[in-house]
């Protein structure tokens, strides 16, 4: 009996606490962008007041449609203007400079669809050791043809090694980029997954 109750606990706990885990992260997010809206755009304090009800959510909203509107415009000329002005400006800050070149770089290596930029190719290596293999993305390659590899870790993916490997240590994989982001992101969990993708 009380064996049964143990596992009938474990399994009420491994059932339950994803759901918490979910709710509270979500809730998280939801109180941190309603909190900068409200601070940001003091009006929309009155509008639960002028309704009657509570409205959470809205920091998730305006800032949907704040990324909307701005990724639309940033593909119009004036949108491209307006983004090498406040590239010129932001690197003419000591310190924020920095930061910003460093942010904007990984951005266009992990999310750009250029395929001048960005990560192109998904591979296999030997690390930390020969006997062991390695899922790794393909950074560049040098004049002598070798490869300039980043191996990420789990599960941030942002950082890692860059390690050069000579061409017959690299071994091709047909796991796309998001599916191997996925797999490093899930720490593994998701291994069938990210294959699938490939």
């Amino acid at each position: 009996m009380s064996n049964r109750i143990k596992e009938s606990l474990l399994l009420g706990l491994l059932t339950l606490a994803p759901i918490a885990i979910t709710f509270w992260v979500l809730n998280s997010v939801v109180t941190t962008l309603d909190t900068a809206m409200y601070r940001m755009i003091p009006q929309l304090r009155e509008l639960p007041i002028r309704l009657g009800v509570g409205l959470p959510g809205v920091g998730i909203v305006v800032t949907f449609l704040l990324l909307l509107v701005v990724g639309t415009l940033a593909k119009t000329v004036a949108g491209k203007f307006f983004n090498k002005i406040s590239d010129f400006l932001i690197s003419r800050v000591p310190i924020v400079s920095g930061v910003y070149r460093i942010t904007k770089q990984l951005s266009s290596v992990f999310f750009s669809k250029s395929p001048t930029s960005g990560f192109k190719q998904v591979v296999w290596i030997p690390f930390p050791h020969q006997n062991s293999r390695c899922i790794a993305f393909v950074a560049s390659r040098a004049k002598n043809g070798d490869y300039y590899i980043f191996v990420p870790t789990a599960p941030n993916p942002t950082s890692g090694y860059v390690l050069l490997f000579k061409e017959d240590q690299v071994e091709e994989s047909d796991m796309t980029v998001d599916g191997a982001l996925k797999l490093v992101l899930s720490c593994g969990a998701l291994g069938e997954s990210a294959n699938g993708e490939g």
